[in-house]
Parts: C-alpha cells; structure tokens; sequence
C-alpha cells in the first residue's frame, strides 16, 4: 500500500525523515515514488492540490493523508471533502505523524471519519481543551445526537454505556469541561453557536444545552 501525505509545510519533509531513523518505512517526494510507502508533498496546500488534480491519474486511488496549520472547522471539512482520511494540524510532533502512518500502513489503526474530525474542530474553536477528561465524553455525545444515534433525554444513559463508566463521573467532567470553556474559551465563537440562549445569571450552559448547539452546528457542517 502506498498513501499520500500533503503538507502546507515547506520544511516537513527533512524534518519526518529526521525523526524515522529506522526507517520503518520509506517517505519519499514527490520526485521519487517508486517502491515507497509514503509519498510527501510538502508545499502550499492550494498548489499542492492544484498539482493532485492535475495528476489525478496518477495518484488515483492513493489513500491521502493531510497535515496543515489552518485547523479551523471550514479547512477540516474541506480537506475531508477533497478526500483527506485522516488530518494532523500543525503544531505537532513528528514521532505521532510517523506512529499513525506506521499504523495506517499496516492495517493496525482505524481512521477518524468526518464527524470526528468536525467534532474535534468545534470543540477547539469553543475553547474545550484537549486534555480535559470531559471532551471525549461531549465528542462522543456531540456526534450521536448529529448523527440521530441517540436522543438528547437519553444521552448519559448512552455515553454510560459507551465508556462503561458511572454517570455521575461523565455529567462531572463534561461540566467542568464546559466550565472551563466557558471561562476561558473564544467568547466570540461561543456566541457564534450559543447566541443569547446562554443564561446571563450562570454565564454558561448547562451540559445538555452544550450538546444540544454543537451537535446542531455540528450537523450542519456535515450536510
């Protein structure tokens, strides 16, 4: 199997190869793909697609992996709608880029589809950040009520079951999750979604009411 990774960096090549010693499997460029696992385009990501589209025939078929610094929520559906499986935004450490491609390559690692993906945007244009415990509960639970999964009453009783954990640590950590968010996230992106449906007395949403406007700017995003 060979995949193709684009780049909007010009210096990323050197530096992956760099962090490869062992060279699990071979990166090459563009310039020389053959008997390769991985070919790099490292280069403005509009000229780098205008090159694809070209070349579509030759690089026909070829699983694409994306790697940009413009992680907005519009950027990330658009990669994926050009035909990005997978989406790494920069700033990020070559040693994970070289794992999940390692792993893609040898059929060990599932890939995340485009609701994740679009999920995991939403969360970081509010302010919810990576490394709280609640987000992977409202990534979760944000994503089941925009694909209709799961109705909205029923959504602790679902992510219970999802995650084998109490309900009462998933409703905890989502609400400091939000909390957090809502006390140091991007105001402005908050009152994209959220508008005036916030209360003013608590300055921020209950869990549910979380949930309920992301998974609708979620589904959104995904018609």
């Amino acid at each position: 199997m060979t995949l193709l990774i684009l780049s909007d960096s010009a210096n990323l090549f050197d530096a992956i190869n760099k962090a490869n010693p062992e060279k699990k499997f071979k990166l090459a460029d563009d310039t020389e793909t053959e008997l390769c696992d991985a070919i790099l385009f490292d280069a403005d990501t509009e000229n780098a697609f205008y090159r694809l589209e070209r070349e579509k025939n030759r690089y026909k078929g070829i699983p694409l992996f994306t790697i940009t610094s413009a992680g907005t929520t519009e950027n990330l559906i658009a990669l994926s709608a050009f035909g990005s499986l997978y989406t790494f935004i920069r700033p990020i450490d070559c040693a994970f880029i070289l794992s999940r491609t390692e792993s893609f390559l040898n059929g060990r690692q599932p890939l995340l589809s485009n609701a994740e993906i679009s999920a995991e945007a939403l969360l970081n244009y509010v302010g919810v950040k990576r490394e709280v415990l609640g987000r992977k509960y409202l990534k979760n639970g944000i994503i089941a009520l925009a694909l209709s999964t799961v109705d909205l009453t029923f959504i602790y009783e679902y992510l219970s079951s999802e995650f084998k954990e109490p309900y009462s640590r998933i409703e905890r950590n989502m609400r400091y999750a939000v909390e957090t968010a809502f006390n140091k996230g991007n105001i402005y992106a908050q009152y994209e979604i959220f508008g005036y449906t916030v209360s003013q007395k608590s300055g921020k949403p209950t869990n549910l009411e979380f949930l309920s406007a992301l998974s609708v700017a979620l589904k959104e995003k995904l018609l």
